[in-house]
């Protein structure tokens, strides 16, 4: 389901399912902002893959990094407008015709829902 979900995700948006678990996780974070450390735990990544993933995201103008107001010493995430409508299209577009069994799956009802919510 993952391979198919991910072939289907690049082929329509050209967002990869670990970036739209990104961009997903930072569309419902308080002003699109989260520290790494942070949004490693609802995407079930250790702290050095988002931090890799992120700045590879970061050079192909998918989010912002720099430096926390709070604590220079902490990097925080951030989804732009412009990638906040590309997570929305992203979503309307890969929503998988119903005759895929993958489709009907209880968990991509709820991904279905999730998304709604972060628009």
């Amino acid at each position: 389901m993952a391979y198919e979900m991910n072939r289907q995700l690049l082929a329509d948006s050209g967002l990869s399912l670990p970036d739209y678990d990104v961009l997903t996780a930072l569309s419902v974070a308080d002003d699109r902002r989260m520290p790494i450390t942070v949004l490693a735990t609802p995407i079930g990544w250790e702290r050095s893959r988002v931090s890799h993933h992120v700045r590879r995201m970061s050079t192909r103008g998918l989010v912002t990094c720099g430096p926390s107001a709070t604590d220079k010493r902490i990097t925080d995430v951030t989804l732009t407008d412009d990638r906040r409508r590309t997570l929305a299209q992203a979503a309307h577009c890969s929503s998988p015709p119903s005759s895929l069994p993958w489709a009907r799956s209880p968990c991509s009802e709820l991904l279905t829902k999730f998304v709604r919510h972060a628009g």
